[in-house]
């Protein structure tokens, strides 16, 4: 069986002979830590372009504990969404995603993480998910989305994809996708608390009993700010422990889901 703590480490390059996504897809790995994914100067102008934005944008950069940018799907698209509502605000959202990216100082961000995902997950295309409703057809969604969570509080609870994507079944029909399906979970570190903050790897998944856990098995990756972290997020409970001192924990990153040789971004 796949232990939770089956993570490898792998440093940053332009080749990496490892096939990732198929140890991943097998169960022969829960997750890998790439190291140094973004350099310093690439995390400086993309945290730049999101407070500068930030600063022009009140809402939703007011929640108590955290937010998403642009307003995650898992947020628009509930049960209870409306395909209207979200032919509104999806294009806003993607023009303020891009605002971001644009002014990111270095190969174009999208085409780099689609470029290194691809080198290791050989035989596989990578493309922004398509919408495929009444009203959002051949609408693409968010590739990815920033998350902010704040001082002194901020986190995540335990949780594990499967789990939500029947709470959001909607959005996943929309993205072509039967339930349950394989889901992956990837994110970049971009500004790291002073302590907290932390990806916990629970000792748990899919169809489990969460109440028989014991708070003890749990695994934490060492995760610095650049690294790139993909794991088995669909069936592996995990977490993210509260922040505490005077720094936000901010990453990008976003979600990859199988169908046939294609995988899928949103977030």
């Amino acid at each position: 069986m796949l232990s939770y703590n089956q993570f490898e480490t792998l440093q940053y390059s332009n080749k990496l002979n490892v096939n990732i996504f198929n140890n991943l897809i097998n169960h022969k790995c829960a997750g890998v830590v790439i190291k140094n994914f973004f350099n310093s100067s690439e995390i400086y102008s993309l945290l730049k372009s999101f407070s500068e934005i930030k600063e022009n944008k009140r809402n939703p950069f007011n929640g108590n504990e955290g937010v998403v940018f642009p307003e995650s799907f898992s947020v628009l698209a509930k049960n209870s969404f409306n395909e209207n509502e979200m032919a509104e605000i999806l294009p806003k959202g993607n023009k303020e995603l891009f605002e971001v990216l644009n002014t990111y100082e270095c190969d174009d961000y999208q085409d780099k993480l689609f470029n290194l995902f691809s080198e290791i997950g050989e035989g596989y295309s990578f493309v922004n998910a398509t919408l495929n409703g009444e009203i959002l057809k051949n609408e693409k969604a968010y590739f990815t989305t920033l998350r902010e969570l704040y001082q002194n509080g901020g986190g995540i609870r335990k949780h594990c994809e499967k789990d939500l994507q029947v709470y959001y079944n909607k959005f996943i029909k929309l993205l072509g996708l039967e339930l349950p399906h394989f889901q992956l979970s990837y994110f970049i570190l971009l500004n790291k608390p002073i302590e907290g903050g932390k990806l916990k790897i629970h000792n748990q998944y899919f169809f489990t009993n969460m109440a028989n856990e014991k708070e003890t098995e749990f695994y934490i990756p060492e995760i610095e700010e650049g690294d790139l972290v993909i794991f088995n997020g669909g069936e592996i409970y995990h977490s993210v422990s509260n922040i505490i001192g005077s720094e936000n924990r901010i990453t990008i990153g976003g979600f990859l889901s199988k169908k046939n040789n294609n995988f899928y971004s949103w977030s």
